[in-house]
């Protein structure tokens, strides 16, 4: 997941359910993702499997002036996983 350059989008997927973004605080100083949800659960994976969104649903991300350097580092997505 990467810092969004809008405020919400919302895109219709195949099976016709959306799924929608929300950046909330989103200003071009306001570029680092603080914190996020995903289906109102806390989310702290920079990333997602289609399996987590195939459904539809709704990912809010917090927007901030400072990287938050704790948000996301816990859990390396699996396509990093070959490269150790």
């Amino acid at each position: 997941i990467g810092s969004p350059v809008f405020r919400n989008v919302k895109m219709t997927l195949s099976n016709g359910k959306a799924f929608e973004i929300e950046a909330k605080n989103y200003s071009v100083s306001n570029k680092y993702i603080q914190s996020a949800t995903l289906n109102g659960k806390e989310w702290n994976k920079p990333w997602f499997n289609h399996s987590d969104i195939e459904n539809g649903g709704k990912l809010v991300l917090l927007m901030g002036d400072k990287d938050n350097k704790s948000w996301g580092v816990d859990d390396v997505p699996p396509s990093a996983e070959i490269l150790k």
